[in-house]
C-alpha cells in the first residue's frame, strides 16, 4: 500500500495500479475461504473494505477510467458505493461519469478535473520539494 503511495506520488500511475491491485488479492487471499482462482470481480466483491482498501478501489477505478477500460473501473467503483467514507460519494460520481462515457457523452480522453488536480498538486509538490 505504501509502495503504491510512492509510485503515484512520483506519477507512476502503471506501477501505483499494480501496487494497489496486489494489495487487494492479499487482502483477499488471506480472507478467502476457496482456494481456487477468482475472478477479479469475485476478488473485489470478497475483500473486506476499510480505509486502505477504498482508496485502492478508488485509484484503480480511475486507472481504469483514464486508460479506457469502463466497465473494469465500474466494478471498482461500485463495491465502493458499501463503504461509508467519502469515497462512496466519489465512487458515485465516477460511476455516474463512466455510463456517460459508456454511452458516448463524454469524450473518452476527457479526464475528471479534480482527479487530475490532485495528481498537479502532487506533482507540484514533488517539483517544489526539487
Amino acid at each position: 500500500q505504501k509502495l503504491a503511495t510512492l509510485y503515484r506520488q512520483a506519477g507512476k500511475s502503471e506501477q501505483a495500479a499494480r501496487c494497489y491491485l496486489r494489495h487487494l488479492e492479499l487482502r483477499y487471499q488471506a480472507t478467502a475461504e476457496r482456494t481456487e482462482e477468482a475472478t477479479l470481480e469475485q476478488m473485489i466483491y470478497q475483500v473486506h473494505v476499510e480505509s486502505e482498501e477504498a482508496e485502492a478501489l478508488l485509484y484503480l477505478a480511475y486507472y481504469h477510467r483514464d486508460h479506457e477500460e469502463y466497465e473494469t473501473a465500474s466494478v471498482f467503483c461500485s463495491r465502493l458505493l458499501e463503504y461509508p467514507g467519502p469515497e462512496k460519494d466519489e465512487g458515485k460520481a465516477l460511476l455516474r461519469d463512466l455510463r456517460l462515457r459508456m454511452e458516448g457523452w463524454v469524450s473518452p480522453g476527457a479526464r475528471d478535473r479534480d482527479h487530475d488536480d490532485d495528481n498537479d498538486n502532487d506533482n507540484n509538490n514533488n517539483n517544489n520539494s526539487n
